[in-house]
């Protein structure tokens, strides 16, 4: 499957730190977001989900970190980075949070790239913090991920493409990938490998005069014949000099699934 996106909202939880053992089962449900609307030109941000009753607290949202390529072809990071929006809340009975965050005006046009990561933070009014959830958007015009189940020649092939990119500039590729396994109709299904988020194969890519690139990322002999096997890439490219990400992107494939 291939895929170029133009808008990508992403919630992701990520680790939470509780001070309340009332708060902590409650705490794993809740859920940042969000959005780089290019239909709108705006960003806005969002955290849902239930948490304690009758308590008040503190929603802060950060701008953790981003960056962005204009169409012109300029690199840089957000200049919102490290900024922050708190807004206080009193839940009632009712545990559930539904708090807006930040909003600003985004010129989605002006950007070949854009990518920005918001933290959710909450805290006590004192300023000690219960947990915090991590979401992401972006926009990439320039980057195409495809990623190839083939039964017949018992492989999976990932690949990626790239236009416009500055020539004199060294790019590099990474990719991560997730796999669902299942042996035999009535073993159990896995999946992973999980973790942090770096790449298991990273690759320096070639730039023609012409701005394009293409990478072969990693090529999977697939020995057995699974029961059901899925396989999810997420790709990132960067600029090397600057250690910024220009580029990104997700795909998925079905190898096997003998339960249809």
């Amino acid at each position: 499957m291939r895929m170029r996106s133009a808008l990508l909202a992403l919630t992701m939880a990520t680790f939470g730190v509780g001070v309340l053992s009332t708060g902590t089962a409650n705490a794993a449900s809740l859920t940042a977001s969000i959005t780089c609307d290019s239909a709108t030109n705006r960003i806005s941000t969002r955290l849902t989900g239930p948490f304690i009753s009758n308590r008040s607290f503190v929603v802060r949202f950060t701008v953790l970190t981003g960056s962005r390529v204009t169409t012109g072809g300029a690199i840089g990071p957000l200049p919102e980075s490290g900024s922050s929006v708190s807004v206080p809340m009193t839940t009632g009975s009712d545990p559930n949070v539904d708090v807006a965050g930040y909003t600003r005006s985004w010129n989605a046009s002006d950007y070949a790239f854009y990518s920005e990561t918001v933290r959710v933070s909450l805290l006590t009014p004192e300023g000690v913090q219960y947990t915090y959830r991590d979401a992401s958007c972006s926009r990439d015009e320039r980057t195409t991920v495809q990623l190839r189940c083939d039964p017949e020649a018992r492989t999976i092939t990932a690949t990626t493409t790239g236009v416009n990119f500055a020539q004199n500039r060294p790019t590099q590729t990474e990719y991560r990938w997730l796999t669902t396994h299942q042996a035999e109709k009535n073993s159990p299904r896995f999946s992973g490998p999980y973790g942090d988020d770096r790449p298991f194969v990273t690759r320096r890519v070639t730039v023609s005069e012409s701005g394009s690139w293409s990478d072969t990322g990693y090529v999977h002999n697939i020995s057995e014949d699974p029961y059901y096997y899925d396989q999810t890439v997420t790709f990132k490219v960067r600029d090397v000099w600057s250690n910024l990400l220009v580029g990104q992107g997700t795909a998925y494939c079905l190898y096997a699934n003998k339960g249809r």
